[in-house]
């Protein structure tokens, strides 16, 4: 065989390497993403844009004393197509929260189709123009609001654990997330995971 070919056979090999090398890398990366949205709970700041912390807002037809959840979606956003769905077991754990789903999106008959569709909380398509107001980035969104309509948490959400940890934030008012239903009852909160075992009569 001459060099010649054995320079080619080699540069094939090299080529082959790289390319196994970085078909892994991008399987690595696609799985430490995944981690990352299981695990890590909405955050200001992570996209820019979104209301203020600290800042009061104002939310039509809305209970004015209740803590609510502004959660903005699109009819064509894949992430919230599977994120809509849970958004009710939030509602349920946290009946002191208000959840309000906003579509979002140009054409009105989309986000009124897509509002039918949603079940368990309050979809509101009239309420679009507040993705503009608010300076939303994008979906899904929530925004965290206390009964005086104060921005407490505000940021990207993915899953169930990302929406009850906005969810006890909102609840508590200090602006930080708790990331599990055991830090939430060791501030007095009880566990919707386990009932509380009955006390005994003395």
């Amino acid at each position: 065989m001459s060099s010649q070919a054995i320079w080619h056979v080699l540069l094939l090999l090299l080529l082959g390497s790289a390319l196994v090398q970085g078909i892994v890398l991008i399987a690595v990366m696609r799985q430490v993403g995944t981690i990352l949205l299981q695990i890590r709970p909405p955050r200001p700041g992570m996209l820019e844009g979104g209301p203020a912390i600290g800042s009061v807002l104002d939310l039509p037809d809305a209970e004015s004393s209740r803590p609510a959840i502004v959660l903005f979606v699109t009819p064509n956003c894949a992430p919230c197509r599977e994120l809509v769905p849970v958004v009710p077991i939030a509602a349920r754990h946290y009946p002191e929260i208000e959840f309000i789903a906003v579509i979002t999106g140009n054409d009105q008959q989309e986000r009124v189709a897509y509002a039918e569709t949603i079940e368990g909380v309050a979809a509101r398509p009239d309420l679009h123009f507040l993705h503009d107001r608010w300076n939303v980035p994008g979906t899904p969104y929530a925004v965290g609001l206390d009964g005086g309509r104060r921005v407490i948490q505000a940021g990207v959400v993915n899953i169930l654990d990302h929406l009850e940890a906005l969810s006890e934030s909102v609840l508590h008012g200090d602006g930080k997330l708790r990331e599990s239903v055991s830090a939430a009852s060791t501030n007095g909160r009880h566990s919707r995971e386990v009932e509380a075992a009955p006390s005994s009569s003395t």
